[in-house]
């Protein structure tokens, strides 16, 4: 009996020991596991915010779709005989209806991406144990418009490039949630919800791309792939005079609804990520420079035909011409392009001035346009040139930049000498259509004066020519200023004789610019030579002659004649 005692007492007080470990020592740690299986945090997804062009059209949207599924603790045996109905209304197979039925988990995903009609007919059915929660898929209305500015969002919704990434912050809200207690079937206690956050959706974003030049820009790539077949190609438009982007389009592409159908190459923004040798556009650079400090004027004339010069006591060798020239004065080497005329020229100016314009005009740096990807292009500082780099930088070479360095560039001339801030975002709205941010044209720096600006556009005019390299960019009614590229590109560490990029960027009307438009083609097949002038210029006439109905540009007067004199010279 004493030990029958004994052993209820420390039966009793291991108990004891054991209730008072649970209910106090222990306490926390259980009350937080109970406290998990009653309460559930539920979240709910934000809709993102939309992006449309200048004009309000749609380039980017969202879907509603529900993500259903099915909690076997809430099915009862009246709801059954509904499971095979239910497969069928969402198109998966009985067995897997079943299965999530019978198993031991609280929710099991049935699907995702049902449409609301079909969910509401799976309502109708009035399952105990089926419910849903909506997801937003994003969509693109217009397919590959614009896509390398759009970017795209996955499906796990992270934005991938373009505006997506570059604006995500606005455009993706903040997700709402709720906290709420369940009782043993898992069915919620609406007394007890405790906190609830609705989701705040995203802000809306308007471009400054102009839908109907976007497609105009688009068409005429489309032309440039069918005609000659490039390894890639670029074409920007934009406004001179508030660095707004109208139009930015790339080859090869793709459509940002079906991003994972295509090699991750067409993804890439080449306008704004590709390096290249800009070649003769160039020049207006070293001319520009040479005019603004007063080491040259129009009338200067230079030797074109001389296969050396001095430079600081020794005797360079000049780059060849891709004809044979003699003397020259500033107005033909600008317009025949001719390289040694550029060398000469920049020799003149030095290699510190030479390098302080080429800063200047935006080379070696980002532009600040905030998409993804961009590139600084590639300007070597001074204790990195060789004794031909001050030959060879005049006129293209020794330097890199991307398309829309050297659009802008461009675009700097036709804005009286002011480099402009590239933007592409012009607002930012709610849902109610109120502006909440406005981006404002931002002016980056004075980099030349207007009346050199001024004097370089109509220099720039005989380009567009007969005595020029880009008379095909000619528009009846229209002066246009233009400078044409052509460009050996290097293979194996060789300028390649058979391998070019060729290139026009022009504005117009050259007194009162309305537009700079840049085309761009990487290594165009043809026969010959792919000139600038023979296969960029044409494309920027298209383009330029369509926008001008568009835009509603009004022809400029004739030109004096002793304007026109001057230009002949």
């Amino acid at each position: 009996m004493r030990a029958i005692g004994w052993f209820l007492t420390l039966a009793f007080l291991a108990c004891a020991a054991r209730l008072y470990y649970l209910q106090v020592a222990a306490h926390p740690q259980y009350q937080r596991i109970s406290e998990n299986n009653r309460i559930r945090l539920e979240t709910h997804p934000a809709k993102r915010g939309e992006i449309t062009d200048c004009n309000g059209e749609l380039l980017a949207t969202h879907e509603t779709r529900m993500v259903v599924g099915l909690d076997a603790n809430c099915i009862e045996d009246d709801d059954k005989p509904k499971l095979p109905r239910l497969a069928k209304i969402l198109g998966i197979s009985y067995e897997t209806v079943a299965q999530a039925a019978d198993s031991d988990k609280n929710w099991i995903k049935l699907k995702e991406g049902v449409d609301e009609s079909t969910y509401r007919q799976v309502e109708d059915l009035k399952l105990k144990g089926f419910y849903g929660y909506p997801s937003y898929d994003r969509v693109y209305p217009k397919g590959s418009m614009a896509a390398h500015v759009m970017g795209f969002v996955n499906k796990e919704g992270v934005s991938n490039g373009g505006v997506e990434k570059m604006m995500d912050f606005y455009l993706k809200g903040q997700e709402g949630w709720r906290e709420t207690e369940r009782d043993g079937k898992k069915r919620e206690l609406g007394q007890f919800r405790s906190r609830e956050v609705h989701p705040q959706d995203g802000l809306n974003v308007e471009l400054s791309i102009d839908l109907r030049v976007q497609s105009e820009i688009e068409d005429q790539m489309k032309a440039i792939a069918e005609q000659y077949h490039p390894e890639g190609a670029s074409i920007i438009v934009s406004d001179p005079k508030t660095g707004f982007i109208l139009g930015m389009c790339n080859y090869p592409s793709f459509d940002p609804n079906q991003y994972s159908k295509y090699p991750m190459e067409n993804l890439r923004n080449r306008a704004i990520s590709d390096m290249m040798e800009p070649g003769s556009t160039f020049k207006i650079v070293t001319i520009s420079a040479a005019l603004q400090e007063k080491v040259i004027t129009p009338d200067s004339r230079f030797d074109c035909g001389a296969a050396t010069a001095m430079y600081r006591g020794k005797e360079l060798p000049l780059p060849r011409n891709d004809v044979p020239l003699g003397w020259l004065d500033v107005r033909d080497i600008i317009a025949k392009s001719s390289n040694k005329g550029a060398a000469l020229i920049g020799m003149k100016m030095g290699e510190e001035l030479m390098h302080q314009y080429a800063e200047q005009f935006g080379y070696g740096r980002t532009t600040g346009l905030g998409l993804p990807g961009e590139s600084p292009g590639l300007l070597m500082q001074l204790k990195h040139w060789d004794a031909l780099t001050i030959t060879r930088l005049p006129m293209g070479h020794a330097v890199a930049g991307t398309p829309l360095q050297i659009h802008y560039a461009m675009s700097t001339i036709a804005n009286n000498g002011v480099l402009m801030t590239p933007q592409i975002v012009k607002r930012i709205y709610d849902e109610d259509g109120n502006t909440v941010l406005v981006c404002n044209p931002r002016p980056k720096r004075q980099v030349i004066s207007p009346e050199t600006a001024q004097l370089m556009a109509k220099l720039l005019i005989r380009t567009v020519s007969p005595e020029g390299t880009a008379p095909r960019a000619q528009i009846p009614g229209y002066e246009v200023a233009g400078k044409t590229g052509t460009t050996q590109k290097l293979i194996d560490g060789k300028y390649s004789d058979t391998h070019h990029i060729a290139s026009f960027c022009g504005f117009f009307p050259s007194r009162d610019p309305r537009l700079v438009v840049t085309v761009i083609v990487d290594n165009p097949h043809l026969k010959g030579i792919g000139f600038g002038g023979l296969v960029s210029a044409p494309i920027f006439k298209a383009i330029a002659t369509r926008l001008i109905q568009h835009l509603n540009i009004p022809p400029v007067e004739e030109v004096t004649s002793n304007e026109s004199k001057n230009n002949k010279k």
